[in-house]
């Protein structure tokens, strides 16, 4: 009882992201809100100016889950640093929680000298 609607443009696909940026978003959105037949979980995936992928879920926390050893979210951020001064971003607004992904150009040059 998961919904995605996606509406990104054809022409961004070129662009990228950090390996396993999505399945941790989708996991942690599974992780912390009821899903159920009553109560599906939407999950909206749109393009913001400035190429960033933003991925908003309205926000059904569930009453009780399994206290988290780490947190995966900060993983990912990290992984950002890396490669882009541009932050992955998270935040919650009138109940729903959003995360701001930014997309990467690759660099033919890198391309090049990683082959």
């Amino acid at each position: 009882n998961i919904k995605f609607n996606v509406n990104i443009p054809e022409e961004i696909l070129s662009y990228k992201i950090v390996p396993g940026t999505l399945q941790v978003i989708m996991e942690n959105s599974v992780l912390y809100n009821i899903v159920s037949d009553i109560q599906p979980l939407e999950i909206d995936c749109v393009l913001k100016k400035d190429n960033y992928l933003v991925i908003k879920n309205k926000l059904n926390k569930r009453l009780y889950r399994e206290p988290i050893k780490y947190n995966r979210i900060e993983n990912i951020k990290k992984a950002y640093a890396y490669y882009t001064d541009r932050p992955l971003e998270e935040k919650i607004v009138t109940g729903n929680f959003f995360i701001t992904v930014p997309l990467l150009e690759l660099d033919e040059a890198a391309k090049e000298h990683s082959t």
